[in-house]
């Protein structure tokens, strides 16, 4: 089931402790516009205002939440002054298919333009202010499935990994190890673009959402993506038997 409006508005809708799990991506800070609301979409402004966003949608998540349930952020980082989050150094720029994308992130007082913003990271940390257990920072390594980069341009590393932050709300959650076919905090799924992928800048595949479904949840549960986006989490958690539950600003 989608429902489409703001998820800061959507998640205080929900019944308290009627989900057992949440696996989201919201949109990447100062990547791009989705559709014509820019004003009302989450992304764009400060890094502190993104986080601010973040943690409304994070509060209505702990509240619906029942007590052993876990929720999972698929998250992309961004360099203060390059263009957004990597992949965007080609010729043409590697998103030259998108038609309305982001412009350089700003840099927070004492960050200078080239640093990452260690987005995922201030995220975990404002998570455990609000009194969730920051159980995991899964690295999703997307290799060699990555958008490549001009290396005589970028002067790093090329970039072929996000973060996957996994939080709690005690530490004896709900969880079958047996499940996962990858049980260690480093989950190499190359990425994959269905219907819809033009819209959404970095649609995540269905595996991402598959394992934490798997090890997190039995049949019949209830599974949340608050950012919904193409779609994948909905179908994949109703293709295993579980309720889905997704909100999106355009339908």
């Amino acid at each position: 089931m989608i429902r489409y409006g703001d998820a800061r508005e959507l998640i205080g809708t929900l019944e308290p402790a009627s989900v057992q799990l949440s696996f989201t991506s919201p949109p990447y800070f100062a990547k791009r516009t989705y559709g014509d609301q820019p004003g009302a979409e989450i992304g764009w402004g400060s890094v502190d205002d993104y986080l601010a966003d973040l943690a409304k949608v994070l509060d209505g998540v702990h509240a619906a939440l029942d007590r052993e349930g876990s929720s999972w952020w698929v998250l992309g980082d961004a360099a203060a002054g390059s263009g957004g989050a990597g992949g965007d150094h080609l010729k043409k720029g590697s998103k030259h298919w998108i038609p309305a994308y982001g412009r350089a992130p700003a840099a927070p007082s004492g960050v200078r333009d080239g640093q990452w913003l260690l987005i995922p990271y201030r995220f975990a940390a404002m998570a455990q202010q609000r009194g969730w257990l920051v159980r995991s920072m899964i690295v999703w390594d997307k290799s060699p499935n990555v958008r490549p980069e001009d290396p005589a341009h970028i002067h790093r590393p090329m970039v072929s990994t996000e973060r996957i932050v996994m939080l709690t709300k005690q530490v004896q959650c709900r969880w079958f190890p047996k499940r996962l076919a990858q049980p260690a905090d480093i989950w190499r799924v190359a990425p994959r673009r269905g219907p819809g992928a033009r819209r959404h800048v970095a649609p995540f595949p269905a595996e991402l959402p598959t394992r934490a479904i798997l090890a997190t949840t039995e049949r019949g549960h209830t599974v949340l993506d608050p950012f919904v986006g193409t779609g994948t989490t909905v179908d994949v958690a109703e293709g295993l038997g579980r309720r889905g539950i997704g909100f999106e600003l355009y339908e």
